[in-house]
């Protein structure tokens, strides 16, 4: 009884809880949102509608909980229905915001993933607001009529005993006297309930199997993200690598697992590197088929404005790129006409260069033949002034060779003649009876050596 009694006062804090949610939600869905709050009175309007949209869901969760406490099922269930679609009006009428502000289809699919998971949440939350236990769980879902403790309470008491602002506004059911009426009331609320079942396994039928299976995928594909998520994390706080858990082990549905998905959504952190494919199928697994045409058509057109955005400026880049490559053709050839020029030029130049070597040469080897042949005529000159000169001196000796003979031959005569003249004498001394050692007078005071007189040519050692 006192756990039913706190239903209202749950639902009222997590009604402003699940507003904050909401609104951090839709700030940080996706990569450009911060900046799209100021790209026009597009986004502005938008932003107005999307808050509207928050402050409706309040209102319809709070009515909800004043319906469970007056008992009202059927009431409970309608506005249920309804708070199950808000998050996906706020889904659709984020769209623009989010076209808006993508510059890539990268950046919509990003922004599009992230608040259809939001708006899938957002339902879950709501669900877990108003949630005040199996019974009342049951009743939302149509699986059982309000408890009879929670039928008896009256509205007054109950929004006394909890704060409630303002009173639920009364009903037939929460009025009706306790008499056995309740009984219908009870068979009504149990035939509604069955309705609402058959109803919900029906629809729960039609629904796409592949919804399912994609709903699997995009939970793989998040579990993949958390576990990138958390290995940046610890790569980011700890540059050993030796030294970071092991963040593969990361299952869904642990403590572990749940802390980084939150750590990972509350930083708006998305990995460049993930490829998930575009499918959003599982995030809707929850919408009305009606609901999911909307949001999925606003996506699409969306995503394909973008795409031939993109297509269009891949068009272009690749103009410009053809353009660039040509303009980089003509300056490679101009500059390939250039260098040959240049290089013709060297050439040009180069033989100017070796034919003015070449005449410098020839002309260097000219004036050394003639500087040779000079010199060769100056040596011959010298050679035949030195043979004259030989000849010059051989004369002058040969002539005074034979001035020497002369002088010599003529001693040898005077010697002759004085040794005949000194014969003539002795053979006169002899034939005149002269004494030996006395000599005539015109010889007398003459020395005589060995028969010879000093005055004699021979010195008179003869």
């Amino acid at each position: 009884m006192n756990r039913m009694h706190l239903v209202p006062s749950r639902t009222s804090a997590c009604v402003l809880a699940l507003g904050a949610f909401i609104t951090a939600a839709l700030l940080v869905a996706a990569p450009a949102e911060a900046n799209m709050l100021a790209r026009g009175t597009v986004v502005g309007g938008t932003f107005h509608t999307l808050k509207k949209n928050l402050g409706d869901l309040a209102d319809q969760m709070g009515e909800m909980a004043g319906a469970v406490i007056e008992g009202d099922d059927e009431r409970a269930r309608q506005v249920w229905q309804e708070v199950r679609k808000t998050p996906w009006k706020i889904a659709r009428d984020a769209v623009p915001v989010f076209k808006t502000g993508a510059e890539t289809a990268e950046q919509l699919q990003a922004a599009n993933r992230k608040i259809r998971r939001f708006a899938g949440g957002a339902v879950a939350d709501a669900r877990a607001a108003l949630a005040g236990g199996e019974s009342t769980n049951a009743i939302l879902d149509g699986e059982a009529p309000l408890l009879p403790k929670l039928r008896r309470s009256k509205p007054a008491a109950a929004a006394a005993a909890t704060g409630w602002d303002a009173a639920p506004k009364a009903t037939a059911a929460s009025t009706a006297p306790r008499t056995g009426a309740w009984d219908d009331v009870t068979q009504a609320a149990e035939d509604r309930k069955r309705q609402a079942w058959l109803e919900e396994q029906r629809r729960k039928d039609s629904r796409p199997a592949r919804w399912e299976a994609a709903r699997k995928e995009a939970e793989q594909l998040e579990a993949e993200e958390v576990r990138r998520y958390a290995n940046d994390y610890w790569a980011r706080r700890e540059p050993d690598a030796n030294a970071r858990p092991n963040m593969e082990s990361l299952q869904p549905g642990t403590f572990a697992y749940d802390n980084y998905r939150e750590m990972m959504h509350a930083e708006g952190w998305a990995d460049s590197g993930s490829a998930a494919p575009d499918d959003y199928s599982a995030a809707l697994a929850g919408l009305p088929d009606e609901e999911y045409g909307v949001v999925e058509d606003d996506y699409q057109a969306a995503l394909g404005e973008i795409e031939e955005r993109e297509a269009e400026q891949k068009r272009r880049a690749e103009a410009e790129e053809r353009r660039r490559q040509a303009a980089l053709e003509e300056q490679k050839r101009r500059a390939e006409e250039a260098e040959a020029q240049r290089q013709a030029e060297l050439e040009r130049q180069r033989l100017e260069e070796a034919e003015a070597q070449r005449q410098a040469e020839l002309e260097r080897q000219r004036r050394r033949e003639a500087r040779d042949r000079r010199r060769a005529e100056e040596r011959a000159g010298q050679r035949r002034e030195a043979a004259a000169e030989r000849r010059r001196q051989a004369a002058i000796e040969q002539r005074e060779a034979r001035n020497r003979a002369a002088r010599r031959q003529q001693v040898f005569d005077d010697i002759a003649e004085s040794m005949r003249q000194y014969n003539e004498q002795m053979q006169r001394a002899i034939a005149g009876g002269s004494q030996g050692g006395r000599t005539s007078g015109d010889d007398r005071g003459k020395t005589w050596i060995g028969g010879c007189t000093a005055q004699h040519p021979c010195g008179g050692n003869r």
